[in-house]
């Protein structure tokens, strides 16, 4: 726990990670690695022992919400497996 010093008089202590709900489990590492090649290609095919696949999306032109990207499209459409394919926040 951090003490108020002279310039944080007043102020609470910020909570820790035993405080903020932090000391729970954590998630499994990841491992992030480049390859070259096409990314639809390349993600089917790293991904034909998984138990899903999850590319994002950001869409292009101006009918946006109707298309996904066209990597996205791709893996969703050739994918081995069940495919998730994740939307942007700001989409409308």
């Amino acid at each position: 726990m951090t003490r108020p010093g002279p310039d944080r008089a007043g102020q609470r202590p910020r909570p820790g990670p035993d405080r903020a709900g932090l000391d729970g489990p954590r998630p499994e590492p990841v491992t992030v690695t480049a390859v070259p090649g096409f990314a639809a290609e390349e993600l089917t095919g790293a991904g034909t022992d998984a138990g899903l696949l999850v590319p994002g999306s950001r869409g292009a032109g101006g009918f946006t919400p109707l298309m996904t990207g066209p990597v996205a499209g791709q893996v969703a459409q050739h994918a081995h497996g069940p495919a998730l394919i994740v939307a942007p926040e700001n989409r409308s």
